[in-house]
């Protein structure tokens, strides 16, 4: 495996299922790359998210790793 391979291979886990992207406010969250929000009910459980969770992960890896030489 080359270690370009393995550094994908560990960064994309790691970025799966991130909390916070960038345009996230107090009460809505964005759940696209169009940048969509929701609302989530008060007290809603971090699985509210579940269908949303890859797109927020990419949106959370091009946001972070855009300018990287590393990370494709």
């Amino acid at each position: 495996m080359q270690p370009e391979d393995w550094l994908h291979y560990i960064v994309a886990p790691l970025t799966h299922d991130i909390g916070f992207c960038v345009g996230d406010t107090d009460n809505d969250v964005v759940i696209n790359e169009v940048a969509d929000q929701i609302c989530p009910p008060r007290g809603a459980p971090v699985a509210f998210l579940a269908s949303h969770h890859i797109d927020r992960g990419k949106i959370y890896a091009r946001h972070h790793f855009l300018n990287s030489d590393l990370i494709d």
